[in-house]
Formats: structure tokens, C-alpha cells, sequence
């Protein structure tokens, strides 16, 4: 320190006897303590006194000056008591906002529920509904209001109607949909969300009320595999709303949706396929035969055999990519990945090579014809050179060839043959998933295990030979 005991004493005025206090001369703070600069700051002269006599002042206490003289410094009239300020604070018990409250409004009550804090704007949330009726019955319904904002029925966006939601959810996905996928949304939500439950709020949509949705859908004659299609979209964009926070629970996940008959694939039997590629043959519907060889070989898709270039043929390795897939949903024509986004190399047999190899021939000089360059980019069925068909024109092409004929299978049910061939030939549903672009065999189990009796036969001779050892 900068001062001495010295200068310390010098400032004091002993008492006589042992009882007596010693008075500070010096200078004094305006609570009248005896006040003395140490180091350049303030310090009370008691304090210094106690330092001086018995130490520092341990932490967590504090000393209480004489009770006789403020200015006393002698150290046997000051008290160590505990220091308030040093002990760790207490926590404040804040009083829990009011969950809920009423007050009078004319003749009616306005009955208010704490909601909690937005997420967004950190702001408190307020659910209000009016009530007409008696205190008492006033009472009860601010009690069924409060359970409901514990049901989380008044979430920040709950108040949102199921035609904005629909609207939002679809903004969103958008970008990571197909555009046949998202037109199938769009539709569903137009023809039959919108329409029926399109102005109820979000938070009050519940499990019976989309389960009568179903039922009037079924009345009006929608079929129930149709219902299922719609039920998938609701629970889609609903699971949207609860990640969002708009909802609790989603109720579609809950609701029951008509039961769907399973749809028996009935495909063309190997005589009435062989029998169709002939008669379009005969009938100068060449390029169509072609078509159809590929469906029932590759068990392609409409839109991935329209998508077809003759760069994806390897006629040396004998291999086909399917690498793409076309598609007219909204009316516009667009390429894409296939439905399962794997890139499909199958191999090819020699007949249908030749067919191909025949078919190139004919588009090469239908190049020459319209004096356009053929190349290897360009597609395999055209219009004219360089412009592939359409889905919708193979469709066409079909349908007219199919009404010609008398044939009764549809196009669809050119990829059941390639599947159930497979399968009852003995290749394993790994195999035939593999070629028919399926993300996993237990789709093509599912869809067509029922439709190869012969390999169930074997399978029933097989086991009965177990058991006859």
C-alpha cells in the first residue's frame, strides 16, 4: 500500500478504557464513515482497521461498523456478517401467464386462451373465440378452449385452411417431383380435395371428417383405388403441416381409406403376342411391332421406349440402356430419369436385334428421304427425322391398331408379359425387378406373384416330393 500504519494512527483518536471506541479524524464519506485512500481509491477506515488488526475479510462476509459510532475503527466493535450480495442470486420464480381468461363483451363473453410464443415473430399467441351463454357455462367453454391449446389445435398456421395448405405443400415439393407426379398431385387436389375440404381451417381437421370425405367420394362414384390415390396426397401434405408445427398429429395417418380390390394383371399370352407383332406386320404398322418386341423383351415403360436413341443400342454387346424416360404431363413433353432413377443396361436377343437392325434401315432412309442427317443421337421411333413419338401418340398408334384387330390387352400389359414370363421361367424377382426398373422385388412379388400358377404348380410338386422322400 501507498500509506503506512503510521499515517493510519495518526488519523485516530484512541477511547480510554477497553469498551471505548476509536474515532477517525480524518476524512468521512457522506454516511459519515471514516473514509481513506488506499492506492488511489476510497476504502472505508474501518475496513482498513479490521485488515490491518486481523486480516482480510474472508469471502462471502462483510463487516457491520460499530453500533455506537459509524466512524468507530476500533477492530472488537466490528461484526463479520454474512455478505447478501456475494451469495449466488436466487432464482425468480416468474408467475405463469394466465392460460387462459373472460371478459364481458355486451351480451356475449370474449373467452382468450395463451397459445405461446410464435416461433417466428417471438411474440405471445392468443386463441380468442366469442361465447354467448351464462358465466358459469362462459367458464367451460374457456376450459374446453385452454384443452384445445394443449391439443395443439391452435399452433402458429393452424388457423390455415386445407386449400392454403394444399397450395404451400405443393410450392414446396415441386422442384423434387416428376412432372407426372406433380400434375397427379395438382389434379387430386383440384377435382377432389379443394372442392370438399378445401375452407376447413387446418387444426380442425380431424380423423371422421376425412373418413366421411372418403365415403362421399365412393357415392359420387370415384372407384376406391382412386380414393387411395387422393387419401395418399392428403396424408402427404399433412405430414408437411406437422413438421411445420401447424398440427400436433396428422389425422390422415389415422383415417382408414376404402380397401382397394387387387387388379388381376392379365397379360397376353406368348400365341397372342406373337400373334398382334404379326398382324402389325401385315398391316404396315412396322415401326409398332418393333414397339411391342421391345415391351415384351426389355418389359419397358411407355414413356422410357418413346425415350429410346439409337445411341443407347449396343449392337455389338447385344445390350439396351434405358437411360430416360418421356413424359407429357401439363401438356408439355419433357425427358427424365426413369421412375426408379436407375440407369437399366438388359441384354438383347439375336431376333430382336435383327428387327432393330431392319428398323434402322428404314429410318436411315427416311433421313435420306426428308435430306436430313441421321445420327446415332437420333430417336429410334419418329415421326420425322429427329422427332420422337409421344407417349400419347404411342398410345394412339394402340388403340387404333387394337381396334383393327380385335386385339383385347392393352399396352400396359406388354410389361406384365415381360414380368410374368420371367417369373414363371424360373428367374428369381431380384432378376426380374433388376430388368423391369423396380426399386425393389417386393413390388414385383406383389404385383405379380398371383399371375404365374405354373410356378406355384412346381412349387406345390416340389414340397409334395419332400414329404414322399
Amino acid at each position: 500500500m501507498a500509506w503506512s500504519r503510521e499515517r493510519f494512527e495518526s488519523k485516530v483518536v484512541r477511547g480510554v478504557g477497553r469498551d471505548a471506541c476509536d474515532r477517525w479524524t480524518g476524512a468521512h464519506d457522506e454516511h459519515g464513515y471514516g473514509a481513506i485512500y488506499v492506492d488511489g481509491r476510497q476504502r472505508k477506515a474501518h475496513r482498513v482497521a479490521w485488515e490491518i488488526e486481523k486480516g482480510a475479510v474472508p469471502v462471502g462476509r462483510r463487516l457491520r461498523a460499530c453500533e455506537k459510532h459509524r466512524d468507530c475503527v476500533n477492530p472488537d466493535h466490528l461484526v463479520l456478517v454474512a455478505d447478501s450480495r456475494a451469495l449466488p442470486a436466487r432464482p425468480t420464480e416468474r408467475r405463469p401467464k394466465a392460460r387462459g381468461h373472460k371478459r364481458r363483451r355486451g351480451t356475449a363473453w370474449e373467452l382468450v386462451g395463451y397459445a405461446g410464443i410464435d416461433p417466428r415473430t417471438r411474440r405471445a399467441r392468443y386463441a380468442s373465440r366469442t361465447f354467448r351463454g351464462t358465466e358459469k357455462q362462459a367458464d367451460r367453454a374457456l376450459e374446453a378452449l385452454v384443452r384445445e391449446v394443449d391439443d395443439g389445435r391452435h399452433q402458429p398456421g393452424s388457423e390455415t385452411t386445407v386449400e392454403g395448405l394444399i397450395a404451400r405443400w405443393i410450392e414446396i415439393v415441386s422442384p423434387n417431383l416428376s412432372p407426372s407426379t406433380l400434375e397427379g398431385y395438382r389434379g387430386w387436389s383440384r377435382r377432389a380435395i379443394v372442392p370438399k375440404l378445401g375452407k376447413i381451417p387446418v387444426a380442425k381437421l380431424d380423423v371422421m371428417t376425412i373418413e366421411d370425405f372418403y365415403r362421399t367420394l365412393v357415392s359420387e362414384g370415384l372407384s376406391a383405388l382412386s380414393v387411395r390415390h387422393v387419401h395418399a396426397v392428403l396424408r402427404r401434405a399433412l405430414v408437411s403441416a406437422q413438421r411445420w408445427g401447424w398440427i400436433v398429429a396428422n389425422p390422415a395417418a389415422l383415417a382408414e381409406p376404402p380397401r382397394a380390390a387387387v387388379k388381376e394383371q392379365k397379360p397376353p399370352s406368348p400365341a397372342e403376342a406373337r400373334g398382334f407383332i404379326a398382324w402389325c406386320i401385315a398391316h404396315d404398322e412396322d415401326d409398332l411391332a418393333v414397339v411391342l418386341r421391345l415391351a415384351a423383351i426389355s418389359g419397358a415403360r411407355r414413356g422410357e421406349l418413346v425415350a429410346l436413341r439409337w445411341s443407347d443400342v449396343d449392337f455389338e454387346t447385344g445390350h439396351l440402356t434405358i437411360a430416360r424416360a418421356m413424359t407429357g404431363a401439363g401438356g408439355a413433353i419433357t425427358e427424365k430419369k426413369p421412375k426408379s432413377g436407375k440407369v437399366r443396361r438388359l441384354a438383347l436377343d439375336p431376333s430382336t436385334l435383327d428387327l432393330l437392325n431392319v428398323h434402322r434401315g428404314s429410318e436411315i432412309e427416311k433421313s435420306k428421304y426428308f435430306r436430313v442427317e441421321f445420327t446415332e443421337n437420333d430417336p429410334i421411333f419418329t415421326t420425322v427425322p429427329g422427332e420422337s413419338w409421344t407417349p400419347g401418340a404411342l398410345s394412339k398408334r394402340y388403340s387404333r391398331a387394337q381396334e383393327a384387330s380385335g386385339f383385347g390387352p392393352t399396352l400396359h400389359a406388354w410389361r406384365h408379359f415381360s414380368a410374368t414370363v420371367a417369373l414363371a421361367a424360373g428367374n428369381t424377382p431380384r432378376q426380374v425387378a433388376d430388368r423391369l426398373g423396380h426399386s425393389t422385388p417386393v413390388i414385383t412379388m406383389t404385383t405379380y406373384a398371383h399371375s404365374i400358377p405354373a410356378a406355384d404348380s412346381r412349387l406345390a410338386d416340389d414340397l409334395a416330393a419332400a414329404l414322399a422322400g
